[in-house]
């Protein structure tokens, strides 16, 4: 299930930088003022109201069944905002991806998932992380594995993390 706390984060994000930004690059768009007339027809408040009711739709599928954005074949319906949002550099993957903690510091077990942007968790957590899926209960025969674009940007995280520690 996707996080429903990055309604609010998309949701910011596109009013800071525009719907139209987001869309203009996407196959259905013949021109990037058609995006942005389109964007303009989009209450981003109305959106995030009725998103917060379907929370594990994306915001293309939202947009589709809620706010007349014409559908295309194949890719489009099933794009994920926050690698959109990232790779269009309208926000960092630290600040939109988010890692489910099951346990505590001292290993014992939660009752609930508690969820927090890679941003919001510690060092030591994202090591454990790398090393529970290389050697820990979630390596080898398991066939667990980290997710691409979690591996790469918890990666990308502890690595900005050692250049700021080591300035």
């Amino acid at each position: 299930m996707r996080h429903p706390e990055r309604i609010k984060i998309v949701i910011k994000t596109l009013k800071k930088h525009g719907l139209g930004k987001y869309l203009h690059t996407q196959a259905i768009f013949s021109s990037e003022m058609e995006a942005h007339e389109y964007a303009k027809t989009v209450n981003l408040d109305k959106l995030a109201a009725e998103w917060k009711k379907h929370p594990d739709m994306r915001l293309t599928q939202m947009l589709i069944t809620f706010f007349g954005l014409p559908n295309f074949p194949g890719f489009w319906f099933y794009k994920e905002e926050d690698e959109e949002l990232i790779n269009k550099g309208m926000i960092e993957a630290r600040d939109i991806l988010f890692w489910g903690s099951n346990y505590t510091k001292k290993g014992k077990k939660r009752e609930e998932t508690v969820w927090k942007p890679i941003r919001n968790l510690d060092t030591d957590h994202i090591k454990a992380i790398f090393k529970w899926y290389e050697t820990g209960p979630g390596a080898g025969a398991n066939g667990l594995f980290l997710a691409g674009k979690m591996s790469k940007f918890l990666a990308l995280e502890l690595k900005l993390r050692e250049n700021v520690k080591s300035t």
